[in-house]
């Protein structure tokens, strides 16, 4: 049977640093659609499919969200055909996606929360580069959704105010 692990966690926390660390390891992605324009570094199929959102159709979706006038979703096919190809997997969801997920495939969810503090979630968005305005946006949705209360909704949780290099040493 496979195994979908699905990380949770606010902006900053460090679930695309930890995604990309399951990739290194051999765990595949499910990779998720979006209705916003690439970005630079970012390569279809690979980071996102990239949809036009008058072609988003939510019937093709296991879960999909809108954050900022943008879809996010998970295509029913694209998870379909991983698990039955890949022993293991994973993906970053909201804690919406997850439920959703876990729904379907109840004995093949995994849930892990990155549980940080809001100030360390700041430094790294800071860090990374995001505009002011991003950043506010974002600590408004940390607390509008409860994104500190994650742990207690996913089966693990990893504190993600250490190093990233302690958090994958958590993961495995």
């Amino acid at each position: 049977m496979s195994l979908i692990y699905c990380i949770v966690g606010p902006s900053g926390s460090g679930k695309t640093t930890l995604a990309n660390y399951c990739t290194s390891i051999g765990i595949k992605e499910i990779v998720s659609s979006t209705s916003r324009k690439a970005r630079n570094n970012e390569v279809e199929g690979k980071d996102y499919y990239f949809v036009d959102k008058s072609d988003f159709n939510t019937d093709d979706y296991i879960e999909y969200s809108e954050y900022a006038g943008i879809l996010h979703g998970l295509k029913k096919e694209e998870v379909e055909t991983k698990l039955s190809q890949y022993q293991e997997l994973c993906v970053v969801l909201d804690l919406n996606g997850v439920q959703s997920l876990k729904k379907l495939y109840p004995k093949q969810v995994v849930s892990i929360a990155l549980v940080i503090d809001i100030y360390t979630s700041i430094d790294r968005m800071k860090k990374r580069g995001d505009s002011q305005e991003s950043i506010k946006r974002r600590i408004e949705n940390y607390y509008e959704r409860k994104e500190y209360l994650l742990k207690e909704h996913c089966d693990y949780w990893i504190d993600a105010n250490q190093e990233i290099k302690d958090v994958f040493q958590s993961f495995n």
